[in-house]
């Protein structure tokens, strides 16, 4: 659409070079005046005007638009409206101001058609819905990832380039829980800006009792949900993997569970590989080693991909309320209660889940608190397989 439509100002553009040039340049005046007024020209029942395209834009002038902008007073010119001939040199003024406003009316006449031609070209139904502050939708945008952080701007960096390009994810909201400065003054994200969406909850605006997290995914929902048909409820330190027929993007993947609500995604969480400060490779390529999938393992714990018009609520980080007796299923198939999934497999996909990283990033961690403002003090000596540093 709006390569036609600049297609159409071009030809605009170069109709109006012409007709300077014409006018001012190429003839006498009073030739191009009479070749302007001529009734041949004006009062045609089928005038065409070809922009150099193949598609001209036509306009039919019948008996009832006798007088297309052109308004000369008879007895000062010796024309009037039903013969436009006489002398044109008794009056130069006037007849100059006729062929301005002939001009004017004609240049009028085509960008009413360009707009017409324009406004009909078949637009894309993403692109008809209501826009909320971000960008353009792409004109495939199935999947899209809802979530909720603070002050984790460089954890943006690897996230975004994976999912984005690894996974086939065009839109990301990210929900920002009060960073200093605002994750949206970064002007660095390695991906296209217009994929990304932010929305800003200041500390007035942020509400209490460990309430964020749910308060940011129905924000999510409730202004963006209409325009996708998976919304995915992920953090920053989890990163997806198709492990089976890898090179599909999500979207191609969830088309084999559109007959339930939402899909569960099994963990598998990450140590901290023995490293005390920060990676500076990459956090796939740091944190390598992972925790036992024994009986109480954390790795049960599933985060869920769900289906918009099912959606009703989160019932934690983890789960939703659905609509009607939809469910929400591992890959498998098989019924996933609240947020955990047994027996834990990963034959299809996978969420992995970098909890901890170095000893660094998780004092960072804990500084910086969660959407729930629950304080997960015990994590490290639980997972990390250093227990002092």
């Amino acid at each position: 659409m709006a390569f036609q439509f600049l297609v159409y100002k071009w030809q605009l553009f170069f109709l109006l070079a012409g007709a300077f040039i014409l006018v001012f340049c190429s003839l006498p005046l009073q030739d191009h005046v009479h070749n302007l007024l001529d009734p041949s020209i004006l009062y045609g029942t089928d005038k065409q005007i070809t922009l150099g395209s193949n598609k001209p834009l036509r306009r039919d002038i019948g008996a009832d638009d006798m007088s297309p902008g052109v308004d000369v007073n008879a007895t000062a010119t010796g024309i009037d409206d039903e013969s436009p001939t006489g002398d044109h040199g008794q009056n130069d003024d006037v007849v100059i101001q006729a062929t301005e406003d002939y001009l004017r009316k004609l240049v009028f006449e085509i960008v009413d058609e360009t707009m017409e031609k324009s406004l009909a070209l078949d637009i894309p139904e993403e692109l008809q819905k209501p826009m909320y502050p971000g960008a353009l939708p792409d004109i495939d945008e199935t999947v899209a990832i809802c979530m909720v952080i603070r002050n984790q701007h460089s954890d943006l960096q690897e996230f975004l380039t994976h999912h984005y390009h690894h996974l086939g994810i065009r839109r990301f909201y990210i929900i920002d829980d009060g960073s200093v400065p605002a994750l949206s003054n970064h002007d660095d994200y390695p991906i296209p800006r217009n994929s990304i969406t932010f929305v800003y909850f200041s500390s007035s605006e942020r509400p209490g009792n460990g309430q964020m997290q749910f308060a940011a995914y129905n924000t999510c929902h409730q202004r963006f949900g209409t325009r996708h048909k998976w919304l995915g409820f992920i953090d920053a330190d989890e990163y997806l993997e198709i492990t089976r027929t890898p090179g599909r993007s999500m979207a191609q993947f969830l088309e084999d569970y559109e007959q339930y609500g939402a899909l569960g995604v099994s963990w598998i969480i990450h140590d901290s590989n023995n490293r005390t400060h920060k990676s500076t490779i990459g956090n796939r390529k740091a944190y390598t080693s992972c925790i036992y999938d024994g009986e109480d393992s954390d790795n049960r714990h599933i985060k869920s991909f769900v289906q918009s018009k099912y959606y009703v609520e989160p019932t934690g980080p983890h789960s939703f309320r659905l609509n009607g007796s939809m469910i929400t299923v591992g890959e498998n198939g098989d019924t996933v209660t609240y947020a955990f999934r047994k027996p834990i497999t990963r034959d299809k996909i996978a969420l992995h889940h970098y909890a901890v990283k170095s000893r660094e990033d998780y004092e960072e961690k804990m500084a910086r608190g969660t959407p729930t403002d629950h304080r997960k003090d015990d994590v490290w000596c639980k997972i990390s397989s250093v227990f002092s540093n």
